[in-house]
C-alpha cells in the first residue's frame, strides 16, 4: 500500500514511473504545456505594454499639437520609377514643378559615349484622390535645364574626359541645383554642374532653371558637423612643467603625461594630481 501511495504522488507532481536504472521520469507533455503557457503569458504582457505605449504618444502628440501646432505627415501613395535600364536612383530633386532624377544609367549598346538621357530624367507626378503615379516627361518639359547647349556640352566633355565620371549627388541649395559628378578616385576628384533657380510666382519650386557652368565647387560644402565653433590651442595655451598641461581659457587644464587624461581646476604641473 505504501508502494502505491508513492506511485500516486509522483503522478501528482508530473513524474513517471521509476526507470530500472534511474530516478523517476519526468512528464515530458507537462514541461511543454507550462512553457507554451508561459510564452502566451509574457507576449500577452508585451502586446497590452506595446499598446499603451502607442496610446500614450498619440496622446502626447495630441497635447502637442494643441499647444504648438503643426501638420501631420501622412503617405499619399507610392509608385514604382520605370527606367530604360537596371539602375538604381542616385537622386532626385523637383524643379519646375517636375521630378528630376539622376542614376549612373549605361548607354546603350553600339552607342558612342554616355548620353544625358542615360544619367537624367524628368517625370511628372499625378495624383489622384489616393492614387500616385508617375510619368516620363519629354527633356525640354522645363526650358533651361537639360536641353541648354551650354549644359549639354559640359556633360559630354565630362563624360569624354573623365572615364570614372559618375553621378554622387543632385540637389538644391539655396537658389542653386547642384548636380555633383565624382571624377577619380580621390575624395576631392569632383566635379559640380550647376543651375541658377529663378523664382517665379510664388513657389520657388516651378521657378525657371538657368544653366550656369561646371564650377560650383565651391557652393557643394558639407554642413557642418557641430553645432558649436572649436577654438584651436596655440602655443600661448600650453603650460610647461614636470607635468605639461594645456590651459582651457584659464579655467580648466588638461594634461595626457604618460597616456592618461588629467583634468584640473588650478594650473598645477609639479603633481599629477586631477580628474
Amino acid at each position: 500500500m505504501q508502494d502505491d501511495l508513492v506511485k500516486e504522488t509522483g503522478a501528482r507532481h508530473g513524474h513517471g514511473p521509476e526507470g530500472p536504472d534511474g530516478p523517476p521520469q519526468q512528464d515530458t507533455a507537462h514541461g511543454t504545456d507550462l512553457a507554451d503557457g508561459t510564452y502566451e503569458l509574457l507576449r500577452d504582457r508585451l502586446a497590452a505594454a506595446a499598446a499603451d505605449l502607442a496610446d500614450r504618444a498619440r496622446t502626447l502628440n495630441a497635447r502637442r499639437v494643441e499647444t504648438f501646432g503643426g501638420t501631420e505627415l501622412a503617405l499619399l501613395g507610392t509608385d514604382g520609377l520605370r527606367t530604360a535600364d537596371a539602375c538604381v536612383i542616385r537622386d532626385v530633386a523637383q524643379v519646375g514643378g517636375l521630378l528630376l532624377t539622376g542614376r549612373n544609367g549605361r548607354p546603350e549598346p553600339g552607342a558612342p559615349a554616355t548620353t544625358v538621357a542615360d544619367v537624367f530624367a524628368l517625370h511628372r507626378l499625378h495624383t489622384t484622390g489616393d492614387a500616385v503615379r508617375l510619368e516620363p516627361a519629354e527633356p525640354g518639359a522645363v526650358p533651361g535645364l537639360l536641353d541648354d547647349p551650354r549644359f549639354q556640352r559640359d556633360f559630354e566633355e565630362l563624360y569624354r574626359y573623365y572615364r570614372q565620371a559618375r553621378l554622387l549627388r543632385l540637389y538644391r541649395t539655396g537658389a542653386l541645383l547642384l548636380a555633383v559628378f565624382r571624377t577619380g578616385e580621390r575624395l576631392d576628384d569632383i566635379r559640380v554642374l550647376r543651375w541658377k533657380i529663378t523664382a517665379s510666382g510664388d513657389a520657388a519650386e516651378h521657378g525657371a532653371p538657368v544653366y550656369l557652368d561646371a564650377k560650383g565647387e565651391r557652393d557643394h560644402i558639407a554642413p557642418p558637423s557641430h553645432d558649436f565653433t572649436w577654438t584651436p590651442a596655440t602655443r600661448e595655451d600650453h603650460v610647461t612643467g614636470r607635468y605639461p598641461q594645456l590651459s582651457v581659457q584659464g579655467e580648466v587644464f588638461l594634461s595626457t603625461a604618460g597616456g592618461s587624461l588629467t583634468l584640473k581646476t588650478e594650473p598645477d604641473t609639479e603633481t599629477d594630481d586631477g580628474l
